[in-house]
């Protein structure tokens, strides 16, 4: 292979990792250096002059696809202008590509043999800032609306966020059955702005949604691969 043109080490950092995360997609832990190496145009050798290790490559091509920032540029993008549902349909769209692309990137990797305790933690903790991200710029884009809705502004992305995971997650949606609901936005958005009901017109407010103490939740059962 010809030598790699010089790069700044940051670029080329991110030329391997681009080429590495649609490579872990297909093939998992068990893709190797070598072609790695050949999709991102460089020699095996300038991997390990970049990373630690191929493990190292792994964690820090998860930590990057999981990052918000790609996901937080997508929400930035949405028309402000738009009305509230078609915000929310919008908003939608965009986290169920990225629960699916996260999804399909953790299932085909799989957890790391040597996780500790504390690596489990560790991404934990960095899955919590990411949505913290996200969670703000939904926030920002249907705040303006607020005045439309019973629930607070959080609470309206935690049930559309629970809404999409469920019914777009491979295994919740067969765990509870409901593999025969759509993972389509605007079948989400539909259930979270008129629920079940025919006749869903609201005559008066029966549950006070803002002041309710919240639900606690620990996800830590699903962090699955150690943050680097």
């Amino acid at each position: 292979m010809p030598r790699a043109t010089a790069l700044p080490p940051d670029e080329r950092r991110s030329q391997i990792l681009d080429a590495a995360e649609p490579l872990l997609r297909v093939h998992g832990r068990k893709v190797s250096t070598r072609e790695i190496a050949q999709a991102a145009e460089v020699a095996e050798g300038t991997i390990f002059r970049v990373f630690d290790s191929k493990e190292d490559l792994i964690n820090q091509t998860i930590v990057r696809a999981i990052r918000a920032e790609r996901t937080v540029a997508q929400l930035e993008e949405i028309d402000p202008d738009l009305d509230l549902e078609d915000t929310l349909v919008a908003v939608a769209q965009v986290l169920r590509e990225r629960l699916r692309q996260t999804f399909e990137l953790l299932r085909s990797i799989g957890p790391p043999a040597n996780a500790t305790e504390q690596d489990r933690q560790a991404f934990h903790d960095y899955m919590v800032d990411q949505n913290r991200l996200i969670t703000a710029a939904v926030t920002q884009l249907i705040g303006p609306d607020q005045d439309q809705l019973v629930l607070t502004l959080d609470q309206t992305v935690q049930l559309l966020t629970t809404l999409t995971m469920t019914v777009s997650h491979p295994l919740l949606s067969r765990a509870h059955e409901l593999s025969h609901l759509s993972d389509d936005p605007r079948a989400l958005v539909d259930l979270l702005l008129h629920g079940a009901l025919i006749d869903s017109t609201r005559t008066r407010q029966s549950f006070d949604h803002r002041s309710a103490d919240p639900a606690p939740m620990d996800i830590s059962a699903w962090a699955s691969a150690p943050a680097s």
